[in-house]
């Protein structure tokens, strides 16, 4: 049964202008509810940007690849060539790895995501790739593997080259990616502190979602005089996973107010709503040739829409499919489609399969039922 009248609308698109615009002071910003893939935000979200301390994400990647294959363990020790150890000794944000230290990959992996390691990179890298150069290979195969199009990787942890970049829309596939693909090491993302060294050095997680959004699980901060200050982030609440870019921010204080305010924009303003459920019937159609007087159409999968509630209310559907049917159908064959919009532009598409089988007539029978098409014709609406 449907869960909203959208059939005793009228069977029209009805488009217009979102009304959920909403402006904000990151120079890029996507948001995306992952529960529907639904956009919320969309800032100049693929135009391309430095990705500074965000490509970290994507070296992250590529070492849960690899502890999935089991090529690579979370306990296996990892010591970096002399090489690597000075070219990344104190430069930039650092986890302070010492020349021939002993560190495990866990300890790579929290460096990286709490510290912001770049030397914790380039040791992980030759510990996966036996350089950083053959590691870069591997993250440029990981983006056009996942899609990111507009995105190149020079380095393993996002120090400035002109040649590096990302887009925002970029980035929130890569998010959605560690969150779908690796369960398992996501969580890591959401660790507070990580101590770490013969001191004990007491890290704090530089993601300013941790403990200020509520359901904030991840992910990771990004700087640069270039880029601006910037964050991929993603919360969760009610079954509902929202994930944001921004980039290009002012200050560290601008970045934190501003990464909350859109997440809760988010989550507070929109909702995911159950319209059809699986087999649920959508309507009735006559089909030539047959002895039967209706074929019921039923939805082939669940819909579901991510709306604003005030755009729930003036959702409207049409159907879409060549008629007259024409006998045999076989249940479950696909006869047509159902299109759901709404005013803001949002749009959902789902399959109607016959409910029943339906065979074709033979003989004289013939007759009888091209009349009753001629007399009767199809009721429901319909796009040819």
């Amino acid at each position: 049964m449907l869960r909203t009248p959208l059939i005793a609308a009228a069977f029209m698109l009805n488009f217009a202008v979102p009304t959920h615009a909403f402006d904000t002071r990151a120079a890029q910003a996507y948001l995306l509810d992952l529960s529907t893939d639904t956009v919320l935000l969309n800032k100049d979200a693929q135009s391309s940007m430095p990705p500074s301390s965000m490509s970290k994400l994507m070296t992250l990647y590529v070492a849960f690849e690899r502890l999935s294959d089991g090529s690579l363990t979370m306990d296996q020790p990892v010591t970096a060539s002399p090489e690597v150890w000075r070219r990344w000794r104190l430069k930039g944000s650092t986890m302070f790895l010492a020349e021939n230290q002993e560190v495990t990959v866990e300890q790579l992996l929290l460096g990286i995501i709490v510290q912001s390691g770049n030397d914790a990179c380039a040791w992980l890298a030759e510990a996966v790739a036996g350089s950083e150069d053959a590691f870069i290979v591997l993250m440029n195969g990981a983006a056009e593997r996942l899609g990111m199009t507009g995105s190149n990787f020079t380095n393993v942890n996002g120090w400035p080259d002109e040649n590096q970049y990302v887009t925002a829309q970029d980035l929130a596939m890569l998010a959605e990616a560690l969150v779908n693909d690796f369960p398992e090491y996501y969580e890591l993302f959401s660790k507070r502190r990580f101590e770490f060294g013969a001191a004990a050095s007491n890290y704090n997680n530089r993601n300013p979602l941790l403990g200020r959004v509520r359901g904030a699980d991840g992910l990771k901060t990004g700087h640069t005089d270039a880029a601006g200050y910037g964050l991929t982030g993603s919360a969760v609440r009610d079954e509902r996973r929202l994930i944001l870019v921004v980039n290009g921010l002012e200050s560290d204080s601008a970045r934190r107010s501003e990464s909350a305010r859109l997440l809760e924009w988010g989550f507070s303003n929109f909702k995911t709503f159950d319209l059809l459920d699986e087999g649920d019937v959508v309507a009735t159609s006559p089909v030539l040739m047959c002895d039967a007087s209706g074929l019921s159409l039923v939805a082939g999968a669940p819909l579901d829409m991510t709306l604003t509630r005030k755009a729930r209310d003036s959702v409207s559907a049409k159907i879409r499919y060549q008629s007259p049917l024409k006998a045999p159908i076989e249940a479950g064959d696909v006869v047509g489609a159902l299109v759901v919009s709404s005013p803001d532009g949002e749009e959902r598409q789902v399959d109607l399969v016959a409910q029943s089988s339906v065979a074709k007539v033979t003989g004289f029978s013939k007759i009888g039922a091209a009349i009753h098409h001629l007399v009767f014709g199809a009721t429901p609406a319909q796009t040819p």
